[in-house]
């Protein structure tokens, strides 16, 4: 025979259940009304419809199929004659019309997992008069939910449709928008961390300044000030979930326990417990004795989904310890719900009455998700302002660090110390102060040293010049001797003497002048000098070159590009004298090749290389200085003045050389 039980079960295991479609199941035997009956959803059957599709099934002993008129929509019905009687399955489309039964779960019927609906519809009672054609909604906004209406057409005729949209106020929707963006960007960081971890870069510039961050005074305070936020951040945030969750389990027992306080008991009326159930919504089981002996439908009865008897605490708490209610999670098979338990009195002595939560409290969900989303953005924001201040902070505490650095900086260039901060915070007040007083004294022993270089660079250059006119004075004192000797011997041919000693002093003269010239040179200022001007260096490599070769024989002179005019910004005459000096180098330094090579790779550059005797290694640092000379002859600032007159037109010149092998003169200028 069936039963509730056997339609039950071949519903769950028919692929029906799965799918989550809402449907009405029944068992008809022959009369007017069926023999059994299985609502698995709310929604309106009409039997007389349910009765046709039953006998058609009987008298065709076939399995027929049709459609059926009904509220909301059209609904689609099967007959499936079996030996104990017509199964006639009523089922239609998943609808927000329709509402999802919350105590599925007690039957062992899985109900799909549904996000939280977007709106809610609400259909007109009675069908209208008027057609419905092309829907026209009229919407209308009440604080933070907007209303439409509309006439949709509907199983039973065209009916007046009314929707309820919440609409999330300004902050909730700023809070979501702020965390998909930082979701977004996070996922987006992670794909290009991913990207630039295959080439390694990232591993290398992490390593490069790992040490770097792990002494850095600025990095270590950043982090303690952000994990100085983040760890209560956190320990709140996982705490407000909690707190959450449990709020939230506290809601649902509280409405469980008002439930069970508004069931009034009945002793005269043996289906008072069915007639609760009907009028507060909620399936109620009955313990007595601490096992199950009634329930609101006989179905749960029998399948008895907590078990015969109630948990050993449970009983303890109600039955012994005298407690009222009690709330707690049951299981349901494959899954958990929470339950209510109340101690009752009836006619036939204490029972406990048991009822389930419902599965569809929307607006305990909404408020705890809601909450979560605000914990969420306070941490997210929170943790972008703390990584941000901490930051901030750490520039704001290193900048006096940052500003006495670039003070000794300047300082240890020659420079003046710059302006610290007239009224730094407390803590560096003695530093600043002791650098003021070191700044000071430095600049005074500057000035001290300064003078002694002064002096002993005067002292240098008189002695130097004393020692290069005492030379040429020596040969004219003993000419000028010589012609008084001469004069007063009358057997000596005085004009022979005389024109002797004139050339010699003359030459001497000239030398003198010479040496005044170069000390006048090379002691003017940068800005005294002319200006450079474009010049062919190519023209005066070609005229100096021509010039030496016809002069000293036995030195083999070359010249390679300078078959084209090169222009440089220089002094044709200067150049000349620049030149004229690193030739007559090159020859007292025993050379018998000279090489000259002008090429233009970005600077117009002259080389003159020679295999004279070179330079030692010990000397070469002191070839540019003035006074220096490896030879006992000239001034010692012929290198010394081309320099200066080199850097004067923005160029430079490098010496190279090695002790036996011969020198490199390299010489760069603009290209004008």
């Amino acid at each position: 025979s069936a039963t509730r039980k056997w339609l039950l079960h071949a519903y769950a295991t028919s692929p029906l259940a799965p799918a989550g479609l809402p449907v009405w199941l029944s068992v008809w035997t022959g009369g007017q009304s069926p023999a059994v009956t299985l609502p698995a959803a709310a929604f309106d059957v009409p039997l007389d419809q349910v009765r046709a599709i039953a006998q058609q099934a009987a008298a065709r002993d076939s399995v027929v199929e049709y459609p059926v008129i009904a509220q909301p929509a059209v609904e689609f019905g099967m007959g499936i004659p079996t030996s104990a009687g017509v199964v006639v399955v009523i089922a239609t489309s998943r609808t927000r019309l329709i509402a999802a039964d919350p105590f599925a779960k007690l039957l062992g019927i899985d109900q799909p997992p549904e996000a939280e609906p977007p709106y809610q519809l609400q259909l007109g009672e009675a069908p209208l008069h008027e057609a419905a054609g092309e829907p026209h909604i009229e919407w209308r906004r009440d604080a933070s939910e907007l209303h439409g209406d509309w006439v949709a057409p509907s199983g039973l005729g065209p009916r007046r449709v009314h929707v309820d949209v919440p609409l999330r106020s300004v902050d909730s929707l700023v809070q979501r928008g702020v965390l998909i963006v930082l979701f977004d960007l996070s996922i987006v960081g992670v794909l290009w961390l991913v990207s630039v971890l295959a080439d390694g870069a990232v591993g290398r510039w992490l390593r490069d300044r790992q040490r770097r961050w792990r002494r850095s005074y600025r990095t270590q305070l950043t982090l303690t000030l952000f994990g100085f936020f983040m760890i209560p951040a956190v320990a709140f945030a996982l705490w407000s979930y909690q707190q959450l969750a449990s709020d939230a389990v506290q809601s649902r027992a509280l409405l469980v326990g008002e439930t069970l306080r508004a069931v009034a008991p009945s002793p005269d009326d043996s289906s008072w417990l069915t007639h609760e159930a009907g009028r507060l919504d909620t399936p109620f089981l009955l313990y007595r004795n601490g096992e199950l002996a009634d329930a609101s439908d006989p179905l749960l009865a029998a399948l008895a989904p907590t078990g015969r008897f109630l948990a050993p605490a449970t009983q303890l708490a109600l039955a012994v310890h005298d407690e009222v209610s009690q709330s707690r999670d049951q299981a349901l098979g494959r899954t958990t719900a929470l339950f209510g338990y109340r101690a009752v009195e009836s006619s036939a002595g204490p029972v406990v009455l048991a009822a389930p939560a419902r599965a569809d409290d929307v607006p305990l969900e909404r408020r705890r998700r809601d909450l979560g989303i605000l914990v969420l953005f306070s941490t997210a924001v929170g943790a972008l302002a703390a990584f941000w201040l901490s930051g901030l902070a750490a520039r704001t505490l290193a900048g006096p660090i940052r500003a006495l650095r670039q003070a000794a900086l300047t300082l240890a260039a020659g420079g003046r110390a710059p302006a610290l901060e007239d009224n730094p915070t407390v803590e560096f007040r003695p530093v600043f102060a002791a650098f003021r007083r070191m700044a000071s004294d430095l600049e005074a022993s500057r000035a001290v040293t300064a003078h002694a270089e002064r002096v002993l660079a005067w002292g240098e250059m008189a002695r130097q010049v004393a020692h290069e006119i005492k030379n040429p004075l020596t040969p004219i004192r003993l000419g000028v001797q010589h012609l008084q000797r001469a004069r007063a011997d009358r057997r000596v041919d005085f004009d022979r003497v005389l024109d002797e000693n004139v050339a010699r002093i003359l030459a001497e003269i000239d030398h003198l002048d010479e040496i005044a010239r170069a000390f006048s040179r090379y002691g003017s200022a940068p800005s005294e000098r002319p200006a450079a001007e474009p010049t062919d260096v190519a023209a005066v490599l070609r005229d100096l070159i021509g010039l030496e070769r016809m002069g000293e024989e036995g030195i083999a002179w070359r010249l390679d590009g300078a078959d084209a005019r090169q222009m440089a910004l220089a002094r044709g005459d200067e150049l000349r004298e620049v030149l004229l000096n690193v030739y007559e180098n090159a020859r007292l330094a025993g050379a018998r090749t000279i090489a000259t090579t002008l090429a233009a790779n970005g600077a117009v550059t002259i080389e003159v290389r020679d295999d004279g005797h070179g330079i030692s290694a010990e000397l070469l640092p002191r070839v540019f200085e003035p006074h220096f000379s490896t030879r006992t002859s000239g001034s010692g600032l012929g290198l010394a003045i081309s320099r200066q007159l080199i850097e004067g037109w923005n160029g430079r010149v490098e010496l190279e050389s090695r002790e036996g092998a011969g020198t490199l003169v390299r010489i760069a200028l603009r290209p004008a």
